[in-house]
């Protein structure tokens, strides 16, 4: 009941109904059914243990699960099944599911585990992204095609999605976003827009081969490639990334921005028409705007089939408009390179 309780009365997301912040109430799983046993195992691992139990014996009683359970501990070491049980209720404890029971005889008898030495914690980058803003600041990023007029011209086609964040909250801890996308049918016409919660921890324990000491631009590549998946199982090719810097005019103000370009090829022209692809990605980030991201462009070019031309066209994404915060005075650029 006292963990039917702290679901129940938990903050749930008006999205999902999942429960908003699971570790308060000693969850790590948001989904309510999942919470509930995340907190009923942990809290009693012998009461884990008999469910174990009575699930995989089909006991209907009390009485029948406690013989099974005496019967269980007389024949080993109970306080190893409880240290077992605690270990299997830390993950995903399945009050549900008849092959727990065999789970834990299974940890029991395993060797300790070794001691892992403690893990740095690092910084989110999305976190990062955020950190300088209060609540309210908020982006919105447009993207459109850009088609070949001409040989070496491009005209920009009308805008066909929309994603917006906006910062609801941000401590030490963690930054908590509302963030929306809407997609515009062939015609220029909005579809309803979806919107969400979106959470970023301020540290985080990375995986192999994240990329934590990696340039900007390998991190927001990593956040915002899946804007227009123009090439899946693409390859960095031996050509040097390039760098710069550029002042970008978005809503009347002039941005601060350091750009880099990196090219990619890659062959598709086994599930479709294109081969020998390259794909030059550039980025103009700023530190003075929220998500970092100010303008990036995807420059397309593949091998032409049969007689046809050189098929070419251009993705961009940009910074559309902003709110609830101001460019720093610091940011404003004056080097010789500057457009």
């Amino acid at each position: 009941l006292e963990a039917s309780r702290l679901v129940r009365t938990a903050t749930k997301r008006a999205t999902s109904s999942d429960v908003m912040n699971p570790s308060a109430i000693g969850a790590t799983r948001g989904v309510p059914l999942s919470s509930f046993q995340d907190v009923l195992a942990r809290k009693n691992p012998r009461g884990y243990l008999r469910a174990a139990l009575l699930v995989n014996e089909n006991l209907d009683t009390t009485a029948a699960v406690d013989a099974s359970y005496k019967k269980l501990v007389s024949a080993g070491d109970e306080t190893a099944y409880l240290e077992a049980a605690k270990k299997m209720a830390a993950g995903r404890p399945n009050l549900l599911y008849g092959g727990e029971l065999a789970s834990i005889k299974e940890l029991t008898s395993s060797p300790p585990a070794p001691e892992k030495g403690a893990v740095a914690l690092v910084d989110f980058p999305q976190y990062l992204a955020w950190k300088n803003f209060t609540a309210g600041a908020k982006v919105i990023h447009a993207t459109r095609y850009w088609q070949m007029a001409g040989p070496n011209s491009f005209v920009a086609g009308p805008i066909n999605y929309l994603r917006t964040y906006q910062l609801q909250s941000i401590n030490t801890e963690q930054a908590k976003l509302w963030s929306g996308e809407t997609f515009f049918d062939r015609y220029g016409k909005p579809k309803p827009p979806s919107e969400r919660e979106e959470g970023y921890p301020a540290k985080f324990a990375p995986p192999p081969n994240a990329l934590v000491n990696q340039s900007r631009h390998a991190q927001l590549l990593a956040v915002f490639s899946g804007v227009s998946n123009l090439a899946m199982g693409a390859q960095p090719t031996s050509v040097p990334i390039e760098t710069g810097e550029e002042m970008i005019e978005v809503s009347g103000r002039r941005i601060a921005t350091r750009w880099e370009s990196a090219s990619y090829q890659y062959d598709a022209s086994v599930w479709t028409d294109e081969k020998n692809c390259r794909l030059v990605v550039k980025l103009w980030t700023s530190e003075a705007v929220p998500t970092g991201l100010v303008r990036k462009t995807e420059d397309k070019t593949c091998s032409p089939v049969g007689s046809g031309q050189v098929p070419r066209f251009m993705v961009e994404t940009y910074l559309q408009s902003f709110e609830g915060f101001t460019m720093a005075a610091a940011d404003v650029l004056t080097p010789a390179t500057a457009k």
